[in-house]
């Protein structure tokens, strides 16, 4: 649902904030709480995005991390490229589309974590 409200949105800016809201989640593991978006970011495309786009894809998760830590913390609305929210936009289209996958072919929300080596426990140290 809030790809599609993502997606029908005519704000780039809510475009960016409901996508990253659709990545954590299900990204973020419930008894993770401490897990940090950006950097599951990361591990996610590292698994997802070939060799030869990924430093692209991050770069650019990166951007719209602070695009929207911008509005939602300071209300500043960052300017940014259409094409970098398309970019963006795709990466959470096959982010989706691996999750449901995932999810019929092995069910569980911790065998998706897992797999992406997302702790699913918070750990104090």
């Amino acid at each position: 649902k809030l790809f599609a409200i993502a997606s029908s949105s005519h704000d780039k800016h809510e475009k960016v904030i409901k996508c990253i809201s659709l990545f954590e989640s299900l990204a973020i593991p419930e008894g993770n709480p401490k897990a940090k978006g950006l950097t599951l970011f990361k591990k996610v495309t590292e698994k997802l995005i070939s060799v030869h786009e990924l430093q692209v894809v991050q770069e650019i998760g990166l951007e719209m991390y602070k695009i929207r830590d911008k509005l939602m913390h300071n209300n500043i609305r960052w300017p940014f490229e259409a094409l970098d929210l398309l970019c963006f936009m795709d990466f959470m289209r096959i982010f989706i589309i691996n999750a449901i996958h995932f999810s019929k072919k092995n069910g569980t929300l911790d065998n998706f974590h897992e797999h992406f080596g997302i702790p699913t426990i918070y750990k104090k140290v």
